[in-house]
């Protein structure tokens, strides 16, 4: 089951999520693979599941000159993910306001 904040959960288009190619991540050409969460808040946790609830990783944004946090693709224990649906959500750490989102990892 996909966990549930005590914060209300929000749903916004400030938050935008992309990948580093328009080939759905693949590893053509020897190009770097990852998403990048961009226009986050200064102070906010990114947590990412699989459909199952799974936790796959947990990313600390924690700088005010930078809206944006690059994840590699790899989760907490160092592995690669697989292809599939995922889950995330982004916590403001000062306001308590929870973004969800979902994205696709193709390869």
């Amino acid at each position: 089951m996909f966990p549930t904040p005590t914060a209300q959960m929000q749903r916004t288009p400030d938050m935008i999520l992309h990948g580093s190619d328009q080939r759905a991540l693949s590893n053509v050409d020897g190009r770097d693979r990852r998403i990048q969460f961009i226009n986050l808040p200064r102070n906010c946790i990114i947590s990412i599941y699989t459909l199952a609830g799974d936790l796959v990783d947990l990313l600390r944004h924690e700088d005010a000159t930078l809206s944006f946090h690059d994840w590699n693709l790899t989760s907490y224990v160092g592995q690669a993910v697989a292809s599939g649906l995922y889950l995330f959500t982004v916590e403001d750490r000062e306001t308590g306001e929870v973004q969800v989102g979902k994205f696709v990892i193709i390869r």
